[in-house]
This record gives C-alpha cells, sequence and structure tokens, in this order.
C-alpha cells in the first residue's frame, strides 16, 4: 500500500509487472474487508484506507484498466464494477450514519466509480447499473454536511462525495446536459452586456496565476466566467457548463495538479469533446509535463500554447 501511494504515474508506466502485483495484493485487501463484518483487515486496516489508495491509482488510465479487466483476484462477482456498485450499496445500507468512517468509504467509492465512468467501455456498463444504484448516487449529489458527520482526513485528490457523485451522473448521462436545457435567468451566468466572454477552467493550485490571468484579461475589455466570481450554492456543476455554453472562448489552464483532477478533467473533456464544434478551447501548459493518455488523446489535433 505505500508504494502505491509514493509511486508516481511515470514510476508505474516504468514498472507494469510490480505494479500490478500491488494493484492485485490491494484489491484481494478490499476483498477480504468487504466480507468482513467489521469492514477491517485481520491487522485493523479498514476498507476506506484501501479504497482511497485505489482513488489514487485511478488516475492513471492504465492501472484502471488492469483491475477493471485484468486482475487475477476473484470477486466472485461478474464485474469489477459490479463488485464495487455492490460494495457502495451494502456500505451505505450497512453502516450506520454516525460512523465517519462510513463517509469516508463512500466518497472513495464514488470517487472509484466515477474515475471509471470517464472510459467509455465502462460508462456503458455502469449506464446499465441498477436502480437502486442511480438512486444512491441521485440521494448523495443532494446531501449536505449537516446530514452526516465529517468525514476523517482525505487527500486533496479526492472530491467530495457531493462532486464526485455529480460527475459521476453526468458523464452517464444521469444529468440533464446544460447545453441544451433552458437556462431561466441567465444574469446569473454572466454580466446582461454583450462583450465577449472568456471562461476559464484551472486547478485551484494554480489559483495564483489564475487570478493575473484574470486581471489581464479584464484589463483588455473581455469579460471572464471564473468560478469565484460566478458559483453560487445549488448545483456548481451545471453552473460551470452553463459558464462554458455562454463563452465564447474557453481557455484550460493545464498544469500537473489540473491533470490528476478530475473535475478539472470533466471541464476539459466536456470543452473539447462536446464544444469544440461551437466555440473556441485554448489549451494552455503551465509546465512542462507527460500528458496522460485522455488528455493526449484530446488535444491530438488541437494547437497547444504554453506559459
Amino acid at each position: 500500500m505505500t508504494l502505491a501511494l509514493l509511486s508516481t504515474p511515470e514510476q508505474i508506466k516504468k514498472n507494469r509487472k510490480r505494479m500490478n502485483n500491488v494493484l492485485d495484493t490491494l484489491l484481494e485487501m478490499v476483498y477480504e474487508t468487504s466480507i468482513s463484518s467489521d469492514y477491517r483487515t485481520g491487522n485493523g486496516l479498514h476498507v476506506s484506507e484501501l479504497l482511497i489508495v485505489f482513488v489514487k491509482l485511478f488516475n492513471d488510465d492504465r492501472s484502471l484498466d488492469y483491475i477493471m479487466e485484468h486482475s487475477e483476484v476473484d470477486l466472485h462477482t461478474s464485474t469489477t464494477i459490479e463488485f464495487f456498485i455492490n460494495l457502495l450499496i451494502d456500505c451505505h445500507s450497512r453502516i450506520s450514519n454516525d460512523d465517519p468512517l462510513k463517509k469516508a468509504t463512500c466518497t472513495a467509492l464514488i470517487n472509484i466509480l466515477w474515475s471509471v465512468s470517464f472510459q467509455e467501455r465502462y460508462k456503458q456498463k455502469l449506464k446499465k447499473a441498477n436502480k437502486q444504484f442511480k438512486e444512491l448516487i441521485q440521494n448523495l449529489t443532494e446531501e449536505t454536511n449537516e446530514k452526516t458527520p465529517p468525514a476523517q482526513y482525505v487527500p486533496k485528490y479526492i472530491e467530495n462525495i457531493q462532486k464526485a457523485a455529480t460527475g459521476l451522473l453526468f458523464n452517464i448521462d444521469e444529468l440533464v446536459n446544460p447545453v441544451t436545457k433552458q437556462i431561466a435567468d441567465t444574469s446569473t451566468v454572466i454580466d446582461n452586456n454583450q462583450k465577449p466572454m472568456i471562461m476559464i477552467s484551472y486547478s485551484h493550485d494554480d489559483t495564483d496565476f489564475c487570478k493575473q490571468l484574470y486581471a489581464e484579461i479584464l484589463k483588455r475589455g473581455y469579460d471572464v466566467w471564473i468560478d469565484f466570481k460566478f458559483l453560487k450554492t445549488g448545483d456548481l456543476w451545471e453552473q460551470i457548463c452553463a459558464g462554458m455554453k455562454h463563452a465564447s472562448v474557453i481557455v484550460c489552464l493545464m498544469s500537473e495538479e489540473y491533470c490528476k483532477s478530475k473535475s478539472c478533467r470533466l471541464e476539459a473533456t466536456y470543452a473539447l469533446d462536446k464544444l469544440q464544434a461551437t466555440k473556441s478551447v485554448i489549451p494552455v501548459l503551465l509546465q512542462k509535463h507527460e500528458l496522460p493518455d485522455w488528455l493526449g488523446k484530446l488535444l491530438f489535433k488541437i494547437q497547444i500554447f504554453s506559459t
């Protein structure tokens, strides 16, 4: 588990055989905890701790593909997706709401399934999942912090349960597409003027650079859609999509942290895959780094700018 946490995507790619053995071991431990009465291994590890490791590893699509298709662990289910779905449903129903490990476990599982949903072949399997699973995810998008106790500390690469559930449902087309949905009050999305608008997609790790860019664009007479200016309470992803819809240009500030974030991946995929035909999408590399496979495929025919 320690090796998996400390490994970078580059190290994972260079030593696939060793990493596959680690993945098999971790998955077997998750299975063992899933059938125990308290979701713990013999040495006391809780399933949430193991699943949090998988969230990090699933940022690498090759590791995700190995677990979903090639792992040698017998999960006693027809597919690995089915195993994770059943574990989520079981955990949510078995563990009491006042147990902080419940939220940590469910949050990790939904982040895992969100990562899986970015892959077209697995997306189709998730779309065919049972009604109970979809209803549970929908309910979690509406869950507030007041309803459940705070989860234990989790790494920053794990999105909160509401955001992950919303992203998952959007990927499997269980949310209304904001591009085709009528927005009643566009004044909540953009200022009531005719200036061209630029939407900036960025990682919060790059906030300082983003704010400098935001100020420079305003100086040149353009309007800017950016989360700290327009995001309000409610369905935040719908508001982001609406911002993309109304923008003339979408600028994606792509750093290493941007590439690791599933929220940023959702924004980039939506912009480059769904909106590129109707508006300009400008990817900007903030530093030299190896692009993940998913981003390389999206950027194949697009000119990339570097800072």
